[in-house]
């Protein structure tokens, strides 16, 4: 979706026509259409009777019309990944128990995914990816470069769908968000190395984050599914899943057996 989006802006930019910028875009979607397929080694299996059993119960108000939709998709897409796609919308609508600072929810919480970014992120990369957000939002405000628009807009709707699902159960669900994070981070880094304003500043302040970035990650070796970054309050480490009560269920039956 992103590169879709970046080549209908910059066509709209460079004065393009509408033939060549659909064109451009009919290319793209092409692309993640094959990649998707590769991914499943393009196997398009036909609906069985499991699949339609778990859709009814899934779905019991439009089971009709789901099935019919994962039919028609199946002939583009893998109907392992149509499934996958159906099990994820039902899964964020029922909801998943789970626990954040000492609270436990079935929907959880709106501000659970900046909790955890907050939390489970190493400072150095919070701190750059903090500032390249505020970098992107002065270059597109101020001087009105809209070239930020190609990685602030899918960045900011992938971020407030997170808050408002109900699957809060690891900092994973926000991994894709890190991507435009990556890339912002990067060239701030890049324009503080190559700045003639800021330098030497500059090279020393991106030499000092990538050096610590490396650092953490060293330090969290062997661990670094339950890393949790120096702000926490206690020394003990909190799981990835932030707390989950199963977990919490798990190791009181396992403390009630010894």
């Amino acid at each position: 979706m992103d590169a879709l989006f970046r080549q209908i802006w910059r066509g709209t930019q460079q004065g393009l026509q509408r033939s060549t910028m659909v064109a451009h875009a009919s290319v793209v979607t092409l692309t993640v259409l094959i990649i998707i397929n590769a991914a499943y080694f393009f196997q398009h299996r036909p609906l069985v009777e499991v699949d339609a059993l778990w859709l009814q119960q899934a779905f019991p108000s439009n089971f009709a019309l789901v099935k019919q939709m994962a039919q028609a998709l199946s002939y583009i897409l893998p109907t392992d990944f149509v499934m996958g796609i159906l099990y994820q919308v039902w899964h964020n609508h029922d909801g998943h128990s789970a626990g954040l600072l000492g609270m436990i929810s079935q929907t959880g919480w709106w501000y659970y995914y900046p909790v955890a970014f907050v939390l489970k992120t190493t400072l150095p990369f919070l701190f750059l990816s903090f500032a390249s957000l505020g970098w992107a939002a002065y270059g597109l405000i101020v001087k009105r470069d809209r070239r930020f628009l190609a990685l602030l807009i899918p960045f900011a709707i992938y971020t407030v769908f997170v808050l408002f699902a109900h699957i809060d159960i690891g900092v994973r669900y926000y991994l894709p968000a890190y991507s435009f994070l990556f890339i912002l981070g990067g060239a701030l880094i890049d324009r503080m190395i190559g700045s003639r304003r800021a330098h030497p500043a500059g090279l020393i302040i991106a030499a000092a984050v990538l050096g610590g970035i490396g650092i953490e990650a060293v330090r969290a070796y062997p661990n670094q599914i339950s890393y949790v970054n120096q702000l926490r309050r206690h020394r003990c480490k909190l799981p990835q899943r932030l707390n989950r009560p199963d977990q919490k269920e798990s190791r009181r039956k396992l403390a009630h057996r010894n």
